[in-house]
């Protein structure tokens, strides 16, 4: 996890927390706080990645040209948790509390919890925020 999450350039309020979306990770209640103000909570979100295919080679600098085919298959996770780890503590070390945590969390209830997801704000709000202001980045 050597992704940061920032403010974008059209959207310069500061990140207060990062969020890691939990995959494989079912909780039986809202919200845990784990101390610290790091918190685990319910939320949902589902990540997609649907495979295409182009049939030409694209131009320097540009996207495929059509025509696109959708392909079998793909990539899908159901995020039904969250991490919350506040960004005044540096990229390295949250980077280091979530990965900790997710370790834990597999030794503890499954292996294979993942985190294909992080964002500059909570799962629970990204879909009422502007497109200029979630940062999501897959992992």
């Amino acid at each position: 996890m050597s992704t940061t999450v920032g403010p974008d350039e059209e959207d310069d309020r500061p990140v207060e927390h990062i969020f890691a979306g939990l995959a494989g990770l079912e909780l039986d209640c809202e919200e845990y706080s784990l101390g610290g103000d790091v918190t685990l909570r319910k939320t949902y979100a589902h990540l997609m990645a649907p495979f295409l295919m182009a049939f030409a080679p694209a131009p320097p600098g540009k996207h495929h040209l059509a025509p696109w085919k959708a392909a079998s298959g793909g990539l899908g996770y159901d995020v039904l948790a969250e991490l919350r780890v506040p960004r005044h503590i540096g990229s390295e070390r949250a980077t280091y509390i979530l990965r900790l945590l997710v370790a834990l969390f597999r030794l503890w209830c499954s292996p294979s919890i993942t985190i294909p997801v992080i964002s500059n704000i909570s799962f629970s709000a990204a879909a009422e925020d502007p497109d200029n202001a979630v940062q999501l980045i897959p992992l």
